[in-house]
């Protein structure tokens, strides 16, 4: 049992070098991010790419659900109805990212 826990924790605790070493990019001008870029191995790379990837999924899920769900302006809606809107927005946001079947994931309502 401890090393099922152990695994878990050196996979959180790799994840979080992934962000930290995004982080650090991000902080930095555009115009710096070949420089930044150019300093970390092509695989961490890879990684950070991915996990990004997942994150702007995420967290673009949240925000329309939140926006939906609790939108102090315009009334409250449903928790249904918000994730419907939030499964409308991930579809818009993996076309962007450039996925070719940006429907495939969606939000589970239960």
């Amino acid at each position: 049992m401890k090393k099922i826990t152990k695994t878990a924790t050196n996979q959180e605790t790799n994840k979080m070098k992934k962000f930290s070493i995004a982080r650090k990019i991000l902080d930095k001008p555009i115009y710096q991010w070949q420089k930044e870029t150019e300093s970390v191995p092509a695989s961490s790379l890879q990684d950070i790419e991915i996990e990004l990837g997942l994150l702007i999924q995420q967290a673009s899920l949240l925000h329309a659900y939140i926006a939906n769900r609790f939108n102090t302006g315009c009334g409250e809606y449903s928790h249904e109805e918000s994730c419907e809107e939030a499964n409308k927005q991930l579809i818009k946001i993996r076309k962007a990212m450039g996925y070719t079947c940006p429907d495939f994931l969606t939000f589970r309502m239960k």
